[in-house]
């Protein structure tokens, strides 16, 4: 078998690898050849070599040069979301994950939405909408440039959405290829990623679109991916939905969490999973024309409305469990005349709610403070009567 000998000098130029491993390597790779019937010619031993180097080069020491992260917003203090990375908006149905898109491409056309600021100007923007009509899509791009308070002609070249709909799933891939080269955007969204793939349950498929196309083209365009996929219909924690949620989740440098309160219509955006530094929740709400509106002020004011009610009820339901202690204590000295020992009806109280002396003389102390009952008698025969002057019928 022969090598090239330009293949020879690319691959012993670091002088990491000896020609006694190349062929070595070379040989083992022919066999494989042989076996399944494929010829190992110059083509595969030039694509061996290739993959050969690129091992070889993705070494990491401390005198290789890297490109920092570029993160493309901060909120609060906390910058997130980086160029070149995956990133996933994931909530149940109609929770909020499109208009959590208009929030992040308003913003970055003004330079800020509220608390949120886009960290580097001028960014371009590419959106592929697969689920909605055209005529939604045009609507989005309307409500997006109200949003950031600019005209659609002044950012013609910074944003572009397309509508995807009609497109097969071969047809949307080739497509975001096209538009990577086209417009160069530093940020593409796919609202709606699972219409990539061919079946989201499929370990295969899934692995294909995250790891062999969307990471790969992320990389090579050096461009922020913000995929949007619906999370599995469940209480509690919400998974993304599939293989191909569990795929994006691993891959995803940031994963956004939208949930909609239904009573309150409040979407509180969360991440979960971020790479670097924590990113406080933010909230936004819909004005009456649909527009979402920072809703923090107003997400504190029912979370402290929460908190109070919280606090009269767990107010109401300790009063309503003492007020029911002292219905017991005053049956037990009722059932005796009207007044009994003190150690008589503790004993009583205990043996019929279960509960201890702490707790009896908890509610026997509200109940002399009250006078619904009187206490009188020496300390080690102390009587419980429900007037003043009333003696234990018998007790002289």
């Amino acid at each position: 078998m022969g090598i090239p000998n330009q293949t020879i000098a690319d691959l012993l130029g670091g002088k990491v690898i000896s020609l006694e491993i190349v062929n070595k390597i070379m040989n083992l790779k022919a066999a494989e050849y042989e076996e399944s019937g494929k010829q190992f010619d110059e083509a595969a031993i030039n694509k061996l070599a290739g993959s050969m180097l690129k091992v070889l080069d993705s070494l990491v020491n401390t005198e290789k040069e890297y490109k920092p992260n570029e993160f493309i917003f901060e909120y609060d203090g906390a910058k997130f979301l980086t160029k070149g990375d995956l990133h996933t908006i994931g909530a149940k149905h109609k929770g909020g994950k499109t208009s959590l898109i208009y929030i992040l491409i308003a913003c970055m056309l003004s330079g800020s939405w509220n608390k949120l600021k886009c960290i580097i100007p001028d960014l371009k923007v590419v959106c592929v909408d697969t689920e909605q009509k055209g005529i939604d899509t045009q609507n989005a791009l309307l409500k997006i440039c109200k949003m950031a308070n600019v005209d659609p002609t002044e950012v013609e070249q910074r944003l572009h959405m397309f509508n995807f709909r009609p497109l097969t799933p071969d047809e949307m891939k080739l497509g975001i290829h096209l538009l990577l080269q086209v417009y160069k955007p530093d940020i593409l969204f796919v609202d709606g990623i699972v219409d990539l793939c061919r079946d989201f349950n499929d370990v295969e498929a899934s692995q294909a679109l995250v790891i062999n196309y969307l990471l790969k083209i992320a990389d090579e365009h050096n461009c922020a991916i913000i995929n949007v996929l619906h999370t599995n219909k469940t209480d509690g924690y919400q998974e993304l939905r599939g293989h191909l949620g569990a795929f994006l989740a691993q891959k995803g440098n940031c994963v956004f969490k939208c949930e909609q309160d239904p009573n309150t219509h409040i979407v509180t955006v969360s991440l979960p999973t971020v790479r670097y530094a924590p990113v406080p929740d933010f909230y936004f709400t819909f004005d009456e024309d649909g527009m979402p509106i920072d809703a923090e002020q107003h997400f504190l004011e029912v979370q402290a409305e929460m908190a109070k009610n919280a606090k009269l009820r767990k107010e109401e339901e300790k009063r309503q469990k003492m007020n029911e202690r002292k219905d017991v204590i005053l049956e037990l000295v009722k059932a005796n005349g009207g007044s009994s020992y003190r150690k008589d009806v503790r004993k009583s109280f205990c043996d019929k709610t279960g509960k201890g002396e702490t707790t009896f003389n908890e509610t026997l102390k509200e109940m002399l403070e009250a006078e619904d009952l009187f206490e009188s008698g020496p300390r080690n025969q102390l009587v419980l009567s429900l007037h003043k002057t009333q003696e234990i019928p018998g007790l002289k």
